[in-house]
């Protein structure tokens, strides 16, 4: 999946991707990075000054593009941005994401905004535990017999049905990856799998908040005890203190929302989770948001950086 910001025609006869100058740049992201001041100005000078036609070998990895363009800084810029279209042309999708961020960070709001502007799959491992079992799957049979004596469920088998389900035709286009994986082994073997399918990771975002900002922000949760609907004392606040817009039942603080219980997932987050940026970060295709903005303008950034 190519930005809006370039065109692209195949071109039959010559087996090649014509990018031309036709179009307006205005991508801020292409692929896996965001543009650079020096891409972004190489190629404005290009479609500028339309002196640059820019042929691509559709075959891609090993392709050389062939570039003419009068400026050394606008041939460095496009030669930049080139090799990123080089390197993404002919993968199935663009969009196989993973959302990082600790808990109450907001990655799974952000997540599923995601998923429905970009027409991708939400997916969480409880969600496929659920759908699994529920089928009377192989695969889910094996993990409800760890659910039921209390277990986790071994990594190499959540990575097996994830797996399972990022081939399903409803991922054909991407997905975003909730809450998985944790850990890096888990990283490891999830990759090792798309590895097999010829597939990769194309972005890891990470919501980011300071945990002082996460510990407020959660032990202002409110929960209804009757109907489920949940609130927050600052941000979603109810008509009557401590009572249900929707049923009218009283509120509460759930255990898990309490300053204590907070603190210590924080330190599991930081101890086996966070490790996950440094290694996404190697990668290439981490990018950090600051979640402690308003929601709307998260989910702004993170549109900026997957592409309009």
């Amino acid at each position: 999946m190519f930005t809006k910001a370039l065109s692209s025609a195949v071109d039959e006869n010559k087996g090649c991707v014509v990018l031309a100058q036709k179009q307006t740049l205005l991508a801020d992201t292409i692929g896996r990075k965001p543009v650079t001041e020096m891409e972004r100005s190489g190629i404005e000078v290009a479609l500028r000054k339309k002196q640059c036609v820019v042929a691509l070998r559709k075959s891609g990895a090993k392709a050389k593009p062939r570039l003419h363009c009068e400026k050394s800084s606008a041939l460095e810029g496009l030669k930049q941005h080139c090799r990123r279209v080089i390197k993404l042309y002919g993968r199935k999708c663009f969009m196989k994401i993973i959302m990082l961020g600790a808990p109450g960070a907001g990655k799974g709001t952000q997540a599923k905004m995601i998923a429905d502007k970009y027409g991708i799959p939400h997916i969480s491992t409880g969600d496929i535990f659920r759908a699994n079992i529920k089928n009377g799957t192989e695969l889910g049979k094996k993990a409800k017999t760890y659910m039921d004596q209390g277990l986790l469920v071994p990594d190499e088998l959540v990575v097996d049905l994830v797996a399972d389900r990022v081939v399903q035709d409803d991922c054909k286009n991407g997905y975003v990856l909730d809450g998985f994986p944790r850990t890096i082994p888990q990283a490891e073997a999830l990759d090792a799998a798309l590895g097999k399918m010829g597939a990769k990771i194309d972005f890891a975002i990470d919501v980011d908040v300071p945990d002082e900002n996460i510990i407020t922000r959660m032990s202002g949760r409110r929960a209804c005890v009757a109907c489920g609907a949940t609130y927050h004392i600052v941000n979603i606040p109810t008509k009557v203190e401590g009572i249900c817009d929707r049923c009218g039942a009283e509120l509460i603080l759930r255990d898990d929302d309490k300053p204590e219980t907070v603190k210590k997932r924080l330190a599991v987050y930081h101890e086996q989770t966070q490790p996950l940026i440094d290694y996404y970060t190697k990668q290439g295709c981490l990018v950090d948001v600051d979640g402690t903005q308003d929601m709307a303008d998260v989910f702004a950034a993170i549109v900026k950086i997957l592409g309009a």
